[in-house]
């Protein structure tokens, strides 16, 4: 999806925002025509700034947590039972590998003996 052209900001203090619509507006930068100004709020919609980044809670981290909720759940016997044979093929495929190339090496883990 490309730029849709316009932006909203978000500032903390009326008094901030006032200053940088007034600096910044008629703002020539990368070959446009920056226009700046406060939008009344009477105009500002809550949908405005749907799924804005929350500095107390960053992206990347609300990403890990979620990460982490998923990797530590208990999971169900079915998933496990597909997660074991997954491994077990991979594993029998390396070592199909490594004999072809000469290599004898015989190893087990706890998944291949169930």
């Amino acid at each position: 999806m490309g730029s849709c052209g316009f932006a909203f900001v978000e500032f903390k203090y009326k008094e901030v925002a006032t200053v940088v619509s007034e600096t910044m507006n008629n703002y020539l930068m990368f070959d446009k025509i920056l226009k700046c100004s406060l939008v009344p709020q009477e105009r500002v919609s809550p949908a405005i700034f749907r799924g804005k980044i929350r500095p107390h809670k960053a992206p990347g981290k609300a990403a890990r947590v979620a990460a982490k909720k998923l990797h530590n759940s208990v999971k169900m016997e079915n998933t496990v039972a597909k997660r074991q044979v997954r491994q077990v093929k991979k594993v029998n495929k390396n070592m199909k590998k490594l004999k072809e190339a000469g290599i004898d090496y015989n190893f087990k883990i706890a998944e291949m003996s169930g």
